[in-house]
């Protein structure tokens, strides 16, 4: 039986194909409705479908899902295999729950800190006995960029690249630098606060910027490009037994 998964975050709209626990297909796409979905029913046929959404409800696409699946679009009301200790439930970005859900069911016996980094870098914990805690939120990459052009006069707007060193030359460099060094100096010291309290922790990255930032992190970290992905699958297989027990 095939699910389809289905994230819309800020920048881009994600869809994945999932068998038994297995991702066989993925796509990203800027704009996703209806249409999106009849060219993928030519192709794959599914049967359960799972939505994690930061945007306005599409309710046509919503309501043409529900009449031919099995479909959770998932909010505080959604059943989950851990416990959602958030004090603001119905705030909580519905990703951020999918990659601690996903944290936990690939390392049951670990206290987990998950790094997600997209629009935003949000930094979540999930302890041992799957308890969700919360976490911190800080601007993303691209986010820090737009930033510095809005809010200053003269400040160019620049696409994001990696530039070796402390000293920048140039206005641009030192942008660049900044930039990168700020986030790579934000999460080493995020997860050195964690690792000082939680001794055997887990570091999951993921997020469509984390590649950028793999090889400067000072800890063991676990990447995990389909984080998101594999949670929602889990809760997906957690509402259906639930339906079905």
């Amino acid at each position: 039986m095939n699910n389809l998964i289905i994230d819309f975050g800020n920048t881009y709209k994600k869809i994945a194909l999932e068998r038994n626990g297995n991702i066989f297909f993925t796509h990203q796409y800027v704009d996703f409705s209806i249409n999106e979905i009849q060219e993928l029913e030519k192709e794959y046929s599914f049967q359960r479908v799972i939505m994690s959404s930061v945007l306005t409800a599409d309710r046509e696409l919503e309501n043409y899902l529900k009449a031919k699946c099995f479909f959770i679009k998932v909010s505080h009301k959604t059943f989950l295999p851990i416990a959602n200790q958030y004090e603001t439930p119905k705030t909580l970005g519905t990703d951020r729950l999918a990659c601690v859900v996903a944290a936990h069911q690939l390392y049951p016996k670990s206290d987990c800190l998950v790094v997600q980094m997209g629009s935003c870098i949000t930094y979540d914990f999930i302890n041992q006995k799957g308890e969700y805690k919360g976490g911190s939120i800080s601007p993303g990459l691209q986010m820090r960029y737009k930033a510095l052009h809005a809010f200053t006069k003269k400040l160019p707007h620049l696409k994001s690249q990696t530039i070796e060193g402390i000293i920048g030359k140039t206005t641009q460099e030192s942008i660049h630098i900044g930039v990168n060094n700020g986030i790579i100096q934000e999460a080493n010291g995020v997860i050195n606060q964690y690792e000082n309290k939680y001794k055997f922790l887990k570091v999951l990255v993921t997020g469509g910027d984390s590649p950028m930032f793999e090889d400067k992190f000072q800890h063991k970290i676990i990447l995990q490009p389909n984080l998101v992905t594999l949670g929602l699958s889990a809760i997906l297989t957690y509402n259906n037994n639930e339906r079905n027990s």
